[in-house]
């Protein structure tokens, strides 16, 4: 007996169509339960939507006279570790390093306090603004931990776990000639997506204004060290000017919150989802399913061969 398609048969769509005939109920089978599947599953993930801000670096106008001294003083300003170029040390691919660590998202998450709302919230209600916690893990009206705890883990999540899930929902774009930074949080609730992106560009500010004050500081204390130790009146008045440009940088630090980043497009509540895209979940999951049907009447008919009559 020989096998329905021989090493000599013309592969034509007769044939196939033959094939997929014989075992058109595999076909129908695995494609349709695939496809049911990838609608349940479509249908079981909640809405998440997404708030993006636009941000740009501060203008050199904002620093003052700061950048015209520079080339007079950048020599004994290097010596004293101060920086006279504005926002130059601020850069875009910097601040995207900066909010993706792992130290920066979890004092986030400390200073914020959203363990909660990060490591067990599956949802929003709608109609009462509220975030849907999962009951198997916390319970919302005694704030307690009921989740089973990983091995290694306390029952009580730490910054440590809900690092990597905030980080899933933060998307960052550094346009670097442009000058332009693009940030944006996804989450279940608007009102959350809104307020966290809006909360993290306040925290990039911070941390750079805070950061700059310090240094400021230590470069003043520098100065006056060595205003106190040299004996030219030409260095001294080099340094007076220094300790000027310094203090001013300090008082625009104190004055300037978008330190970093300039709001150029402002966060927007969200009235529509950013995904799932569910009709697009449905379509691949009948493609996939469909090509997982044909693979399976492939091997149907090799293991079941259609026995044919022998030529004579």
């Amino acid at each position: 007996m020989k096998h329905f398609i021989e090493d000599t048969d013309v592969l034509s769509f007769s044939v196939l169509f033959g094939l997929f005939w014989r075992w058109r109920w595999i076909l129908i089978s695995v494609t349709l339960i695939g496809t049911i599947l990838s609608v349940f599953y479509a249908a079981s993930q909640a809405d998440v939507y997404r708030s993006t801000i636009i941000a740009v670096t501060p203008s050199e106008k904002s620093s003052g006279g700061l950048s015209g001294l520079s080339g007079q003083l950048g020599g004994l300003a290097g010596l004293a570790g101060i920086s006279l170029g504005g926002s130059s040390d601020k850069s875009l691919e910097q601040i995207k390093d900066l909010v993706r660590s792992r130290s920066f998202l979890q004092d986030f998450i400390e200073r914020h306090q959203l363990i909660a709302e990060i490591m067990a919230a599956v949802g929003w209600d709608r109609t009462k603004n509220q975030l849907i916690y999962n009951p198997e893990i916390y319970n919302i009206d005694t704030q307690e931990w009921l989740r089973t705890a990983p091995p290694g883990k306390k029952v009580t999540p730490t910054s440590w776990e809900a690092y990597p899930v905030l980080l899933a929902k933060i998307n960052l774009e550094a346009q670097v000639k442009k000058g332009m930074f693009q940030l944006s949080v996804d989450h279940y609730s608007p009102y959350l997506a809104k307020k966290w992106v809006e909360l993290l560009l306040s925290d990039i500010n911070s941390f750079y204004r805070q950061r700059s004050q310090r240094e400021t500081q230590e470069s003043i204390a520098y100065l006056r060290t060595a205003l106190e130790k040299t004996e030219f009146s030409e260095v001294k008045s080099t340094i007076y000017e220094l300790v000027e440009e310094q203090i001013k940088s300090d008082m625009l630090s104190e004055v300037r919150q978008e330190f970093a980043l300039e709001t150029l497009s402002g966060a927007v509540l969200p009235e529509d989802k950013d995904h799932p895209k569910r009709v697009l979940i449905c379509i691949l999951g009948a493609i996939i399913s469909g090509i997982i049907s044909l693979l399976v009447a492939l091997i149907a008919n090799t293991i079941f061969p259609l026995a044919s009559k022998e030529k004579p």
